[in-house]
């Protein structure tokens, strides 16, 4: 079943729902279409979603959940969702999975006969205290705390289970390796059950953040689990160079790592960072409630300026970068509602920052045409971005060369102003330029308020830095 997931791991939203602002419908879409056929032929496999951090998996990963829980009325595959992060304090990880397994079995027991369901409850009683013990014994050895309250809910169910006539009797010493294996088999043959009646999708999130050795031991208890149980599907989601460089720090540099891993991993899927094609403003709605639309009379395309903009970002960097910008535009402006030209250059300016052009004007007119500055460092990291300038900043109005200040070639944007201009104005006061120089036409409506916006700039600049 799906944990309660950190807003970290999603991606970000302001509403309730999240927003697939990537589309990242396609790939489960073909996910979806993969384990079907697996289904179908009643198959076993484990297989990787590889992405970079920061590439979304876990967003993927929740959509992927919601389309296997809702497919033909929920009455094809029972869905168990196990965070290793969560876990990975424990130096014997099969404790932290079977527990994530049976949670799941006790919710989803409601789609399954009486009779399944009594024998699954006893079954789980059974192997409680087995678990319990474990828990117990990793507790004392590495963390240090009082086990009272676990060792009395281990006597409880003792009880409960002798009352049962299903003890493992109370001549045995408890032996840490028998609790293991009991375990183990025991959900072997539990998983073996309810693969008759349903395709066992188990999603296994967050092992590439996990200690280098316990990553490698979840990797060993879930082939160890999972071996041979037909009808069963294993999804992990791993950054693939993290999970190359733990098994290397794991065995030695010498290590085949693709040899090794294929005992574990059947075959492998790869996610891209994607493409903005959904509504950012929509993505990032309290953000933009921060601002008032109706300031500038515009036909600029927000969306298409920030699908652009932030292109080259994997999501998890982007989600940063806006959150930074919120908490800088809440302390610097709490009550002011600005117009959207603000809003546009608070994220030209983060995404900017980001890539370190700090030093100098990026964006400038050359043969008719703003673009950015064809420094290397610039167009390899904002490529699309400088292609949107070309393409779409066009129309521009200026009288250029009005005249010349010392050797600074001086441009007045003419009425009326639109975001754009404003963007090339408001950058033109944060950097240093020794080619061009640009100012609004003194009848500019709310000139005076624009030129308020240029000093808050500044000030807002000086919360980023502080902001991290």
């Amino acid at each position: 079943m799906r944990d309660n997931i950190e807003g970290e791991d999603l991606a970000i939203v302001d509403s309730e729902q999240p927003i697939d602002l990537l589309n990242r419908q396609e790939i489960v879409d073909q996910i979806m279409q993969l384990i079907n056929a697996i289904s179908d032929n009643r198959g076993s496999f484990t297989f990787s979603l590889n992405g970079e951090w920061g590439s979304g998996k876990t967003f993927v990963l929740n959509m992927l959940e919601e389309n296997l829980l809702t497919y033909q009325d929920g009455k094809k595959y029972l869905v168990f969702h196990y965070n290793c992060w969560e876990y990975d304090y424990y130096e014997e990880p099969l404790f932290a999975i079977i527990a994530s397994l049976l949670e799941g079995i006790d919710e989803e027991t409601h789609l399954l006969s009486k009779e399944a369901r009594d024998a699954i409850k006893v079954g789980i009683e059974t192997v409680k205290p087995y678990l319990l013990k474990i828990a117990s014994a990793v507790s004392k050895a590495n963390l240090g705390f009082d086990v009272t309250r676990v060792s009395q809910m281990v006597s409880d169910l003792k009880q409960r289970l002798e009352n049962a006539n299903d003890s493992p009797g109370p001549e045995r010493e408890y032996d840490p390796y028998f609790s293991f294996n009991s375990t183990l088999r025991y959900i072997q043959r539990q998983f073996r059950e309810l693969s008759q009646d349903y395709t066992v999708v188990l999603v296994v999130d967050e092992l590439d953040r996990c200690m280098p050795a316990y990553a490698v031991k979840v990797l060993e208890r879930l082939h160890h689990l999972f071996y041979g149980v037909k009808n069963c599907i294993v999804v992990l989601a791993v950054a693939k160079g993290q999970i190359d460089h733990t098994i290397k720090q794991v065995f030695g540099n010498e290590t085949m790592v693709d040899q090794y891993l294929k005992k574990f991993i059947d075959f492998q899927m790869e996610l891209g960072v994607g493409t903005i094609q959904g509504s950012f403003s929509q993505k990032y709605s309290e953000y933009f409630a921060m601002f008032d639309k109706t300031l500038i009379e515009t036909e600029f395309d927000i969306d298409e300026f920030c699908a652009a903009l932030f292109d080259s970002l994997d999501p998890r960097t982007q989600e940063h970068l806006m959150n930074r910008i919120k908490t800088a535009h809440k302390i610097l402006i709490p009550e002011e509602k600005k117009d959207y030209s603000f809003l546009c250059f608070e994220m030209l300016w983060i995404v900017l920052l980001h890539n370190g052009l700090t030093n100098n004007m990026p964006i400038l007119m050359e043969r008719g045409k703003f673009c950015l500055t064809e420094k290397r460092s610039l167009t390899t990291s904002l490529d699309k971005f400088s292609e949107y300038i070309r393409k779409k900043w066009t129309n521009i109005s200026m009288l250029p060369s009005t005249y010349w200040h010392g050797y600074i070639e001086s441009n007045i944007f003419n009425n009326p102003i639109d975001i754009p201009q404003l963007m090339i104005w408001y950058l033109d006061d944060m950097y240093p330029n020794e080619v061009m120089e640009y100012q609004l036409d003194e009848s500019t409506p709310r000139l005076e308020e624009y030129l308020r916006n240029r000093e808050e700039i500044k000030r807002f600049d000086d919360l980023l830095n502080i902001i991290k």
